[in-house]
């Protein structure tokens, strides 16, 4: 019996990564392995390990009322059309914002956020290391654009000007 609840335990702990753009295809998944992680509090460790993960984008699915499960709509790209959308399961309660705040609420649905994306056998799809995402103002135009905080700069998607992100450039959060 107790063999059998330890495996079960293991359901929730990530199994695989999807790793940097840098391979493709099924070469971009990362095993758990090699990625150190906090399960219990859903983050990946800063340094070599979580340098190999991708930063995915993603929207907070409405209500976001419960603390222990909640729902980011994941960004695709803008090639990819679904009918549905890709939903990652996330813990709000566990999700900081840049004060360290959790993001559980309603005020939180709708917001934009970065994670890492993990695949586990009991939730799917699992976002770590949730963040709300700054948005940067264009050097051209009034826009404001978001970059992860692996981003060290985006094109703007209006006049095309590219912005980097720098220490004491303006910054807007949402």
């Amino acid at each position: 019996m107790q063999k059998l609840s330890k495996r079960n335990a293991r359901l929730k702990w990530p199994k695989e990564w999807l790793g940097r753009e840098d391979a493709q295809g099924i070469r971009r998944l990362v095993s758990s392995n090699s990625v150190a992680t906090d399960a219990k509090e859903r983050k990946v460790h800063s340094g070599p390990s979580g340098e190999k993960l991708a930063v995915c984008k993603g929207t907070i699915c409405s209500p976001n009322t419960r603390p222990l499960a909640g729902h980011i709509d994941l960004d695709l790209g803008e090639d990819v059309t679904l009918k549905d959308p890709v939903k990652v399961f996330f813990v709000p309660k566990l999700a900081k914002q840049y004060n360290g705040s959790n993001l559980e609420g309603t005020k939180y649905a709708g917001k934009r956020v970065q994670f890492h994306l993990a695949f586990t056998l009991a939730n799917g799809y699992e976002a770590y290391t949730i963040k709300l995402l700054k948005k940067y103002k264009c050097s051209k135009c009034p826009r404001m654009m978001e970059m992860t905080s692996h981003q060290g700069r985006t094109v703007c998607s209006s006049c095309k000007v590219p912005t980097t992100t720098r220490k004491g450039a303006p910054s807007a959060s949402q």
